[in-house]
């Protein structure tokens, strides 16, 4: 099994928090495999609160607008 993530530790991000885009250097990344699906989030600082689905964060604030 193959598993490609979209984003690497290191990576600037931007998501959506507390109806405000927020920015975010990934500091980790967590895999979590089961036999129905993959699921992938990305970890900004120790603290559950700022982990984010792969869906929910995008390269650019622009991107993460017109997503909206």
């Amino acid at each position: 099994m193959d598993i490609k993530t979209k984003f690497k530790i290191g990576d600037y991000v931007f998501t959506m928090m507390d109806n405000r885009v927020w920015n975010f250097t990934i500091n980790s990344i967590v895999i979590r495999v089961s036999n129905e699906k993959i699921i992938i989030e990305y970890k900004f600082v120790s603290n559950e609160r700022m982990m984010r689905k792969e869906h929910e964060l995008f390269t650019t604030k622009e991107e993460l607008l017109k997503s909206l």
